[in-house]
């Protein structure tokens, strides 16, 4: 008997023994052991990114219908403006639906469709598209949530102009006595296009859509029994929310909640936040703030003193108030592991002079008062114009506790960067550099800036869905 005569079930025996960039070399030799090689699983997760169809067409219907109805977890990132994407996205999901195994389902939107703006990328009418990304996205995940699958995590790119058939999505998942008990980590949060930014702040007003649909999420989110993960907009928090999350039958409470904001909530209490963490004593909150001046305005509502924070990032947020990041730093001393602040090209001396004008100089660089007193710091990130000096000075602070201490080296003001380098990587006790990036420090194009706020505003919110 010749090699390539070897019948499948030896070939799937001796498939098991090998790492899988063997089996994928073997399956090279000839089209009996290639054809055996996907009777047995590769993996249990498949992510596709589909995004250049026409030269990657072939590959994405191979993949899709050799391991879609197999895969334990199944990730796709599609480009939404694209039909043919999306059709590719629809296949998929039907081969998903027979696949009893699947536990992870992740929908998501690529950079690129979500600078074009979806629904606003070309002369086709938006109604048209609405209708076309319902048929083909909306409408298969929802046929996959019925099917017989026991879904732990359920991440689903929420947009505001189809927030109404989106639910009936959650609504699905919510009304399966399956998952009520299976659905551990849930990820709602909008994706934000480039429009957000090119809107000036008066125009953020908070929906009454949204409003009208807050008694539904409530009522939704509280028949995932195991929930412990859940990652919402924050303008669609209220203090019943709050409760509804604290006296839910979640039977552990929940251990994360991820919130992004726009704008202000003034729906928010340090009541509601004192409910919820009775309810949920082990929950850490991460809160990014983008592309507005939810930090401005007094009644922002965004943070309290019970607010469990242990996360925050501001991207992209005009006049930062020091007052209220002070106030923020000083109520999570003992929780706040990370803090984020960028807004590229800014000179962060402006909101420090800003802050002096409004309040007097009675208090201090909230960068360097977190290096100071938060003890369980574990991250800093800078994105602004920032005084080389005062690096050192947060880097001596911290007394060796920052793990992750990043600033762009573009955005660094120093004549000396070798001796920069030196100062920090002794004060933290390790070898440190800035992040050497391709910033400027000159104005870009206005689609360059928007594309940028938007792409560290989408990886902030992928980044906190990746750790569930």
């Amino acid at each position: 008997m010749d090699w390539n005569e070897l019948p499948s079930v030896v070939l799937q025996d001796i498939y098991k023994f090998l790492p899988i960039r063997d089996r994928l070399n073997a399956s090279s030799i000839c089209n009996n052991w290639r054809a055996s090689v996907f009777q047995i699983p590769f993996h249990d997760t498949l992510h596709l990114i589909i995004g250049n169809y026409e030269s990657d067409s072939s590959k994405y219907h191979f993949l899709s219908s050799n391991f879609a109805h197999k895969v334990s977890h199944l990730s796709l990132t599609f480009d939404a403006v694209n039909p043919n994407c999306m059709d590719l996205v629809c296949d998929t999901l039907t081969n998903c639906e027979r696949n009893s195994a699947l536990r992870t389902l992740q929908i998501r939107c690529t950079e690129e469709s979500l600078a074009k703006g979806i629904f606003n990328a070309s002369s086709i009418p938006a109604q048209l598209k609405q209708t076309y990304f319902v048929k083909k996205i909306v409408q298969p995940v929802i046929a996959v949530v019925r099917s017989r699958n026991l879904l732990e995590t359920f991440s689903f790119p929420w947009i505001e102009e189809l927030i109404q058939q989106q639910l009936q999505v959650i609504e699905t998942l919510a009304n399966s006595r399956l998952k009520n008990y299976t659905v551990r980590s849930l990820f709602l949060a909008t994706m934000r296009t480039t429009e957000l930014f090119k809107q000036s702040p008066t125009e953020w007003n908070h929906s009454k859509i949204v409003l009208s649909h807050i008694p539904v999420i409530a009522k939704l989110v509280t028949r995932f029994y195991r929930l412990q993960v859940l990652s919402i907009d924050h303008e669609v928090l209220t203090d019943s929310l709050l409760a509804t999350l604290s006296t839910g039958g979640q039977s552990s409470g929940l251990i994360r909640l991820n919130l992004v904001a726009v704008q202000g909530n003034p729906y928010v209490s340090n009541a509601g936040w004192t409910a919820f963490v009775i309810n949920n004593p082990n929950c850490k909150v991460r809160l990014t703030v983008m592309g507005g001046r939810a930090l401005v305005e007094q009644g922002s509502n965004l943070c309290f003193a019970s607010t469990p924070l242990t996360h925050f990032r501001a991207l992209y947020c005009q006049r930062i108030r020091m007052t209220m990041l002070n106030s923020l730093i000083l109520w999570n001393e003992n929780r706040l592991e990370h803090l984020e602040l960028v807004n590229e090209n800014h000179d962060w001396m402006e909101n420090i002079i800003q802050s002096a004008n409004e309040v007097g100089n009675d208090f201090i660089d909230p960068l360097i008062f977190a290096a100071w007193r938060v003890k369980s710091l574990h991250t800093i990130k800078i994105g602004y114009l920032y005084c080389g000096q005062d690096i050192i000075g947060i880097a001596r602070l911290a007394e060796g506790r920052l793990i992750r201490f990043e600033i762009p080296k573009s955005q660094i003001l120093y004549r000396n960067m070798d001796n920069l380098c030196s100062e920090v990587s002794k004060a933290l006790g390790k070898p440190w550099a800035p992040v050497d990036d391709q910033l400027e420090r000159f104005p870009r194009s206005r689609s360059q800036v928007l594309n940028n706020k938007m792409s560290s505003s989408y990886q902030a919110v992928i980044f906190d869905e990746n750790l569930s």
